[in-house]
C-alpha cells in the first residue's frame, strides 16, 4: 500500500501454471524486513474458495463462493458471518464494494491491489498475469500475444463472452478450466479430457487446409486430421508396455 509517509510494493507469488498463491505487502525501502500483511489464496478444482490475512497480530479467513467460471460472488468470515456478496458486473466492475471488504481476486487469474487502485487512485485496471485488464472498457491494455494474427480484436477480453469464458492467464479465452481456445479465425481446442495434454498444428496452402491435433493422458492418444475444415479422420491408441498401438 503507497502512502506518503510509508511508501510500499505489492509482492505476489505465482506458481509454475500462472496461479496467484500469495501476495504481501511490504515497505518499499526496507524489503527484507517482514511483511507489513500478506494473503494467501486457497484454492479447490482450480476456483479460489478462502483467503487467509495475516498480519504481525492478527489473522482472518474468509471464504468464498463463485460463480461457475470461478469468480467470487460471496465471502464469509471464519464464523459463517456474511462478509461481501453480490459478484461483478459483466465486464468486471465493482459495484458492490467487493475491495472495501477485502475481496481483491476477480475473474479468474485477475485481482486488484490499492497499489493501483483505491483510495486517491483510480487505475480502473485488473492484473491478469500477461497483460493488464481494463473493466471499464472490456478490453486489455495490449494486443494478445499470443493470436493476435488470427482475431478479429485483439485486445478483447474472453472473445467478448465474459459471462460463458474467461482468461486466467491473458493470453486466450477457455471454459470450465479446460484447454480449449475461442477465438474467432483461430484453432479450435477441444479435448476430450479434462487433464489432456492437447497440442494442434495448423496448415495451409492455396484453397488446401489441414489440421493435425492430438491429446494425450496416461493412457491413450487421440490422433485428429482435419483438412479443409470439413473433412475429417481420427485414430485412437492406447499406450502399451511396447509403445503406441492402434484401437
Amino acid at each position: 500500500m503507497w502512502t506518503s509517509a510509508h511508501p510500499g510494493v505489492t509482492v505476489p507469488t505465482y506458481d509454475s501454471a500462472g496461479v496467484l498463491r500469495r501476495r504481501e505487502h511490504r515497505k518499499l525501502f526496507t524489503p527484507a524486513a517482514p511483511p507489513q500483511d500478506s494473503e494467501t489464496v486457497l484454492y479447490f478444482a482450480g476456483r479460489p474458495v478462502a483467503t487467509l490475512r495475516l498480519t504481525p497480530s492478527t489473522s482472518a479467513l474468509k471464504y468464498l463462493t463463485t460463480d461457475h467460471l470461478g469468480t467470487p460472488i460471496l465471502a464469509t468470515g471464519d464464523t459463517g458471518a456474511l462478509v461481501w456478496q453480490g459478484g461483478f458486473e459483466p465486464f468486471g466492475a465493482d459495484w458492490n464494494g467487493a475491495t472495501a471488504a477485502g475481496v481483491f481476486l476477480r475473474f479468474p487469474g485477475q485481482w486488484v491491489d490499492g497499489l493501483w487502485e483505491g483510495g486517491r487512485l483510480s487505475s480502473e485496471m485488473y492484473y491478469n498475469v500477461h497483460r493488464w485488464y481494463g473493466w471499464g472498457t472490456g478490453r486489455y491494455l495490449r494486443p494478445d500475444p499470443l493470436f493476435s494474427s488470427q482475431l478479429l480484436s485483439t485486445y478483447l477480453y474472453a472473445d467478448a463472452r465474459s459471462s460463458v469464458l474467461m482468461d486466467s492467464l491473458g493470453l486466450y479465452a477457455v471454459k470450465n478450466h479446460r484447454s480449449e481456445h475461442f477465438a474467432t479465425g483461430a484453432p479450435k481446442f477441444k479435448p476430450d479430457r479434462v487433464d489432456a495434454d492437447f497440442s494442434c498444428t495448423c496448415c495451409s496452402s492455396g484453397a488446401q487446409s489441414w489440421c493435425l491435433k492430438f491429446n494425450v493422458d496416461l493412457t491413450s492418444v487421440r490422433l485428429e486430421v482435419e483438412w479443409n475444415q470439413s473433412v475429417s479422420q481420427s485414430g485412437y491408441f492406447s499406450l502399451g508396455s511396447t509403445g503406441l498401438q492402434g484401437a
